[in-house]
């Protein structure tokens, strides 16, 4: 009986380390998922604040030290985004157009 109770002993133990090892995976998993999930609800937020040009729901997105790189390398911070939220897209364009 005694090569039967090692076994019962180690069968318990690989099913603990089995059942701990995929409790483990699935946790790891589900972290970068719902960083994932923060991260594009944040992104949808701002773009739906910049479409409805919501300078204070895009005040509450933006941290105090924000600093917006544009496509082609021109930088704005954050009292400039907000600002240039309540200009309208033809004075921007038109802007744009002069450099």
């Amino acid at each position: 009986m005694r090569n039967g109770d090692n076994l019962k002993g180690f069968t318990w133990w690989v099913l603990l380390l089995t059942t701990l090892m995929s409790t483990y995976a699935v946790c790891a998993q589900s972290a970068p998922d719902s960083d994932s999930a923060r991260v594009l609800a944040l992104e949808t937020l701002w773009n739906q604040a910049e479409v409805a040009k919501d300078a204070s729901a895009l005040d509450h997105l933006l941290a105090d030290d924000f600093i917006f790189v544009d496509i082609d390398g021109s930088l704005q911070i954050r009292s400039s985004s907000l600002i240039a939220l309540s200009i309208p897209s033809s004075t921007l364009r038109s802007s744009a157009m002069i450099r």
